[in-house]
């Protein structure tokens, strides 16, 4: 078993566990009452937690599209997969994989905005859960990705929590 293997069965059991709550607990979420909502607020944080997934691995896939050297993250309760070695990478192999989780997170975003009605308490609290990741995107990765571009010589290797 590869070091991903462990995070490709826990992510791909979060995307099944995701796709059946929202298969046959939604028609649930759409009726009135206590039990409604909360089941409408558990499926949209599922999809939430699924759109980082999805992030996630649009990073590693165009990580290793380019060949880059990669470290596992150790802990599977971690929400990162891996570290970036900046020292033995180039910049072009940094700036793929990090748009990777960009590209990951547009899709993302498109399919909701085209795909899911707005009216149901699981999408809203989707949606707002997405918005709220692209913000961290924003500002946590995005000036990391500028920073790249200007001075990658002088970037330090990513470091990801442990969890």
């Amino acid at each position: 078993m590869g070091p991903f293997s462990k995070f490709a069965i826990r992510d791909g059991l979060i995307l099944s566990l995701t796709f059946l709550g929202w298969i046959s607990l939604l028609p649930i979420s759409q009726g009135a009452g206590l039990m409604a909502e909360y089941i409408g607020v558990l499926l949209g944080v599922m999809a939430a937690i699924c759109s980082w997934v999805l992030h996630e691995w649009g990073h590693w896939l165009a990580a290793k599209a380019v060949r880059a050297k990669l470290r596992p993250t150790l802990n599977v309760r971690s929400i990162y997969l891996f570290g970036f070695e900046a020292k033995e990478n180039s910049q072009i192999q940094f700036l793929i994989m990090a748009l990777g989780g960009f590209i990951a997170t547009a899709c993302v975003l498109a399919g909701v905005l085209v795909f899911l009605p707005g009216e149901m308490l699981a999408v809203k609290v989707f949606r707002g859960l997405l918005f709220l990741q692209i913000s961290v995107i924003v500002l946590l990765e995005i000036p990391g990705f500028i920073f790249g571009l200007v001075a990658y010589g002088r970037l330090p290797s990513v470091n990801v929590l442990e969890g």
